[in-house]
């Protein structure tokens, strides 16, 4: 029985201790995010979509998608435009897509309503169909 209890707190210790690295982990991690220099970001993430490397492109997208109510990327969004209209790679297309309305443009919502009368992949359609809703209820 004793065996059974030390073992019993032992666990009940060890879980704690992870408890609190997980809530001091969290906290440090807003914390960065409030340090970081938005404008700076902003800045080099436009430098990036306009790179001609395509990881760099992709990478700068994911960040807007990740950041985007914190960044702001102004006319980058013709870059992230350009990549949806011309690349080749459906992928690097459907990110494209996800990233325009996190840039918060109302030209690519507007562009959007437009491309998704002729857009020839239905994966696509259905994505821009989804983003034009969700824009829609948000403005409601």
């Amino acid at each position: 029985m004793r065996k059974i209890m030390t073992l019993a707190f032992a666990l009940l210790f060890a879980f704690s201790l992870v408890a609190i690295s997980n809530s001091t982990a969290t906290e440090k991690a807003e914390q960065a995010v409030a340090a970081v220099d938005w404008n700076a970001f902003s800045k080099n993430l436009k430098q990036a979509l306009q790179s001609e490397n395509d990881g760099l492109r992709q990478s700068a997208m994911r960040h807007i998608i990740r950041y985007g109510d914190k960044v702001n990327v102004g006319d980058g969004m013709l870059e992230i435009l350009r990549t949806y209209r011309s690349d080749d790679d459906l992928q690097a297309r459907r990110l494209a897509l996800a990233a325009l309305p996190k840039t918060g443009s109302r030209l690519a919502i507007g562009f959007l309503r437009n491309a998704v009368k002729f857009e020839k992949s239905e994966v696509l359609k259905r994505q821009i169909q989804f983003i034009l809703a969700e824009d829609a209820a948000t403005r409601n």
